[in-house]
């Protein structure tokens, strides 16, 4: 369920409930791309640092990036394409863990 723009591994662990699913993306080397690919379907995600490290996200491997403050859950809503929807992270502090939430 994760992709690694490296040679570096990530872990990725995820719990499904009827209703909604939870993952976690570790992240353990600063300045090094991250993604994460939700199922076909996934209407409304939820994501946040659970470290104290800012998050820088992308929409487009290697594109510009939006930098979130760690410890605030962000929310993307209405989701209207059938497309596979991957999101990209990266962080300038090493052992970093993002949190997310989604539905279908």
């Amino acid at each position: 369920m994760t992709a690694i723009n490296s040679a570096l591994i990530a872990t990725v662990s995820v719990e499904s409930v009827s209703a909604y699913q939870i993952a976690n993306l570790s992240m353990p080397l600063a300045n090094t791309e991250y993604s994460f690919t939700f199922p076909v379907g996934t209407k409304t995600f939820g994501f946040r640092n659970r470290m104290s490290g800012v998050l820088k996200l992308k929409h487009v491997s290697g594109g510009l990036h939006f930098t979130w403050d760690p410890f605030v859950t962000n929310w993307v809503n209405d989701i209207k394409s059938s497309a596979i929807v991957t999101v990209y992270f990266e962080s300038p502090s090493a052992g970093q863990l993002v949190e997310f939430i989604y539905w279908n």
